[in-house]
């Protein structure tokens, strides 16, 4: 019997409702049991117990509640997350000798669609879902940098990692400074090629019979938007605009220009 493999998935839900019953489809597809480890933000009883629900019937090994006034902040924030659900995963192996494969950590509102046979990550690799084309304002250009919305590795090179919340970003920016962070402790970087992970945003409820082909295009659009047009999408999605909280998507709305 193959091992299990570990599925962390962190963050605000954002989306989660509009996809989870595509990404349910998505883990059903894979050839390894599956044990999940949940880490998100102090919503509200109904909500979080509406989340424990949709997990009813999986194997939930744990799930971790956060206050949003502490690390809330898109570089802290994950990888703090993270380490605590790895101490979940830690316990679980100990406990009862489980043995997982590799990890997949991803966000709740990032949609994840198989391509091919899915292909177990090397020993000492990490991979991600971009590994060019990362941004900084100071630099026009594309320069080398690690998408952050989903991760592929084994456990020792995911622990390596998680080890970012020591440290700060920096002026050069997250993606970036997860490129050196890897590249510092000799960390094979790899595109994955097996499935796709596309953030979905709220004007999913645009294309929710066909999303899985409009989720490129609603991506852009989505970029494109002012924050008052994205507001609107968060309110008519029934999203908490909290969620959407950074100064690029609709922070400036709240009163209190927040980092999520």
């Amino acid at each position: 019997m193959s091992k299990k493999i570990a599925v962390y998935i962190r963050g605000h839900l954002r989306t989660w409702d509009y996809i989870k019953e595509m990404n349910f489809n998505f883990f059903d597809q894979l050839p390894w049991e599956i044990d999940f480890y949940l880490a998100t933000w102090d919503y509200s009883t109904k909500k979080l117990k509406r989340l424990k629900s949709d997990f009813s019937n999986r194997n939930l090994k744990g799930i971790e509640i956060f206050e949003r006034a502490n690390y809330y902040n898109p570089w802290t924030g994950p990888a703090i997350m993270s380490t605590q659900l790895s101490k979940l995963r830690i316990q679980e192996q100990l406990k009862n000798n489980t043995e997982y494969e590799f990890i997949i950590e991803t966000r709740f509102d990032v949609f994840l669609k198989l391509l091919k046979s899915p292909i177990p990550p090397k020993e000492n690799s990490f991979g991600v879902n971009e590994t060019t084309g990362q941004f900084h304002d100071d630099n026009p250009e594309s320069i080398q940098g690690l998408s952050d919305h989903c991760f592929v590795s084994k456990l020792a090179p995911h622990a390596v990692m998680n080890l970012r919340h020591l440290i700060s970003a920096g002026d050069v920016g997250n993606h970036v400074t997860l490129y050196k962070l890897a590249n510092t402790h000799n960390i094979d970087i790899f595109e994955i090629d097996w499935f796709d992970a596309i953030i979905s945003r709220p004007n999913i409820i645009d294309s929710l019979d066909n999303f899985s082909d409009a989720c490129y295009d609603l991506k852009n659009k989505w970029n494109d938007l002012s924050p008052d047009q994205k507001m609107i999408y968060v309110t008519k999605a029934n999203i908490d605009p909290y969620d959407y909280a950074e100064s690029y998507h609709v922070g400036n709305l709240l009163g209190k220009n927040h980092e999520a």
